[in-house]
C-alpha cells in the first residue's frame, strides 16, 4: 500500500487487499508473525489516511500490543507500532493518552540515540501533545531543540526541520509560509514588505499563524 501527491486512492479497496494478505499471511505463518503484523500495521495506515481515526486507533492499538508481546518493548517494529498509535490519539483528540505514548517512546528511543531522526520525531509527537494540552512553555523547549537537532542533522531547509518551525508556529499546515520566511532572505525585500504581503493575501483568522510561521522562517 502506496499513496502519492495527487493519486486518488480507493481505501475501500485497499483495505480489502491488506486483509487478503492479512489472512494469508497469518494462515501460513500465524497471528504474531512480523508479517502478519506488518499487514495489521498496514491497515491502521490505510484507516488513518481515509479519515476513520477511531478504527485506526483500535487496530494500531492491537498491533502493538501484539507485537509488544511477540518482540518485547525495545524491538523496532514494536516502536513503530508505538510511535503510529501516539500518532493517531492526536488526531482523535486523545491529548493525554498521545502524551504518556509519546512520552514513552521517547525514553525508549533515546536509549538507541538522543539525535536520530526517529528520536527527534518522537519528540516533536510528544511537543505536539503538550501543546494540545496547554502545557506551551514544555511542548516549545521541545520544539526547540528538535529543530536544532534537525537543523544539524539534515540542514536548515530540510522538509522535516522547516515543519518543525511550522509546528512551533501552532500548525504543521503553516510549513509552506516557513519556508517562504527562510527563503526571503535571499531577495531584496524588507521584512514588512513581505509581512504586508501576507497580510494582502491571508485570510484574518489565520494572519496571527502565517505572521508567526514567516516570522520562524526568516529567523531560522
Amino acid at each position: 500500500y502506496q499513496k502519492g501527491i495527487g493519486v486518488a486512492v480507493d481505501y475501500s479497496k485497499a483495505l480489502e487487499w491488506m486483509q487478503q494478505l492479512m489472512e494469508y499471511e497469518k494462515t501460513k505463518h500465524g497471528e504474531n508473525h512480523a508479517e502478519t503484523l506488518a499487514c495489521l500495521y498496514a491497515m491502521a495506515s490505510i484507516y488513518a489516511d481515509a479519515g476513520d481515526f477511531q478504527k485506526a486507533c483500535e487496530v494500531s492499538e492491537k498491533t502493538y500490543k501484539l507485537r509488544h508481546k511477540a518482540l518485547g518493548e525495545e524491538n523496532p517494529d514494536t516502536l513503530s507500532s508505538l510511535s503510529q498509535l501516539a500518532a493517531i490519539c492526536l488526531k482523535t483528540g486523545e491529548y493525554l493518552q498521545a502524551q504518556n505514548l509519546a512520552e514513552k517512546l521517547y525514553h525508549l528511543r533515546c536509549k538507541v540515540s538522543e539525535d536520530h531522526p526517529d528520536t527527534i520525531y518522537a519528540m516533536t509527537l510528544l511537543a505536539r501533545s503538550l501543546s494540545y494540552l496547554g502545557k506551551y512553555g514544555e511542548a516549545l523547549r521541545l520544539q526547540e531543540k528538535a529543530y536544532s537537532l534537525q537543523c544539524q542533522l539534515l540542514g536548515e531547509e530540510d522538509p522535516a526541520a522547516l515543519l518543525t518551525l511550522a509546528d512551533q508556529a501552532g500548525s504543521s499546515k503553516a510549513v509552506n509560509i516557513v519556508l517562504m520566511g527562510h527563503l526571503s532572505k535571499n531577495f531584496d525585500f524588507t521584512r514588512e514588505e513581505w509581512l504586508d504581503a501576507i497580510e494582502k493575501s491571508v485570510p484574518a483568522k489565520f494572519l496571527e499563524l502565517n505572521k508567526t510561521a514567516f516570522s520562524l522562517g526568516r529567523n531560522a
